[in-house]
């Protein structure tokens, strides 16, 4: 995986190496847009919550 954004790209290798802080920072950097996506295919909020 590639990106432009050397603070994202620290926190992956961190998440290799089983960091729990770093995948916090991670999900905390993507979560709505993730739930985002889930909620535009189930079209349900609780689902998408769920899922989450």
């Amino acid at each position: 995986m590639e990106t432009n954004q050397p603070h994202i790209t620290n926190l992956i290798v961190c998440c290799k190496k089983d960091d729990k802080n770093a995948q916090l920072e991670l999900y905390k950097c993507y979560y709505m847009a993730m739930y985002n996506v889930a909620y535009r295919i189930l079209k349900d909020r609780f689902e998408a919550e769920d899922i989450m």
